[in-house]
């Protein structure tokens, strides 16, 4: 084993690739860091330095997605297997999150940063191995008709799950800039209908095959394409399962197990704030990236639609990344609401 790894290192020094992926690899082992020393520079007055570490903090996730992108511009996808391994970084911060809740509820009093250290090590030192055992990795070339079957069921749920439950909680919380109150008297009314006892078992139903069917899809579903916009899909994509796992157990195991109201402000830690706790900054990117992850992944699916519909490609990307720029403006709106922002 330790021949092997010498040899994969060895290896890696020689190839521009795998150098490549020193970047996401540690982005992830520093993300903790970035977070704890935004928060000390908040926590201490200082603005300008805390929102510098806290940007640092953001980009990790995304250095995942650029070198994911760069190495699929090799020919023939000789780097798929590296690039999917580099797009774990994109996952960093709900990933961070579920750590952070799983150590609670098992009342593991080890720092959360120490146990992101080694499941990071572990995950570095695997990737290492991979790369050096796979790469000739080849991706696919082409879906099977089962899977085009799974992607457009894939595509109605999450039509479904945008008017049942998404948009008009997104709505909800782009009030949250104009006050806790307003926020809550929406919310009381949409969970009239969203927590009925008929809707709600629907609606977690709907996610979870979401969550299922794009994993078969990001594993088989043919040789990704080599665009951004192709990478832009499947890192959100990415981003929305660990998401959408790590929010469901905090919401139904520790906030309804311990019968917390999960209101604003639960979600935006009423009265410190989000910034000034040292567990809860963590939830800035976590949920910021979020809803910037679901647009995008909205935007992108319906490129796909577009295009089959036979829409022009400079059209269509015209539209998708207008799309994309309502999405980024959507989701600082909502941020800056959770972030104390009034107007």
């Amino acid at each position: 084993m330790a021949l092997l790894f010498k040899s994969a290192i060895a290896y890696a020094a020689q190839n521009v690739a795998i150098r490549a992926m020193l970047l996401p690899l540690g982005a992830m082992l520093i993300y903790p860091s970035l977070l704890s020393a935004a928060h000390a520079a908040f926590v201490g007055g200082d603005l300008a330095i805390g929102s510098a570490w806290l940007l640092l903090a953001f980009l990790a996730p995304l250095s995942g997605l650029g070198v994911a992108y760069f190495l699929r511009q090799s020919d023939e996808g000789s780097n798929e297997g590296l690039a999917r391994i580099a797009s774990w970084a994109v996952v960093v911060p709900p990933a961070y999150t579920l750590v952070g809740v799983v150590l609670y509820l098992a009342k593991i009093t080890i720092s959360d940063q120490v146990v992101w250290l080694g499941l990071c090590a572990a995950a570095t030192c695997l990737a290492v191995l991979l790369a050096y055992a796979r790469r000739d990795d080849r991706a696919g070339m082409t879906a099977p008709k089962r899977h085009m079957r799974l992607r457009t069921a894939h595509g109605i749920v999450a039509l479904a799950l945008l008017c049942l439950f998404l948009g008009p909680h997104l709505f909800n919380h782009s009030l949250g800039i104009l006050g806790e109150g307003l926020h809550r008297e929406v919310m009381l009314v949409l969970r009239s209908a969203y927590r009925h006892d008929l809707v709600e078992p629907v609606i977690v139903a709907g996610f979870l095959f979401q969550v299922l069917s794009g994993l078969v899809l990001l594993r088989t579903a043919g040789r990704p394409g080599r665009g951004l916009l192709d990478s832009l899909q499947r890192a959100s994509g990415l981003y929305l399962t660990v998401y959408i796992l790590t929010h469901m157990n905090s919401v139904f195991t520790l906030a309804r197990h311990f019968g917390i109201e999960t209101d604003y402000a639960w979600a935006t830690s009423v009265p410190r704030g989000l910034l000034m706790d040292g567990w809860d900054i963590r939830l800035v990117p976590h949920y910021s990236l979020a809803v910037l992850a679901l647009l995008v992944h909205l935007a992108c699916g319906l490129r796909i639609v577009l295009r089959a519909h036979g829409m022009a490609e400079a059209r269509l990307a015209r539209v998708t990344w207008g799309l994309i720029a309502g999405a980024i403006t959507v989701a600082t709106l909502i941020s800056a609401g959770m972030l104390g922002l009034r107007i």
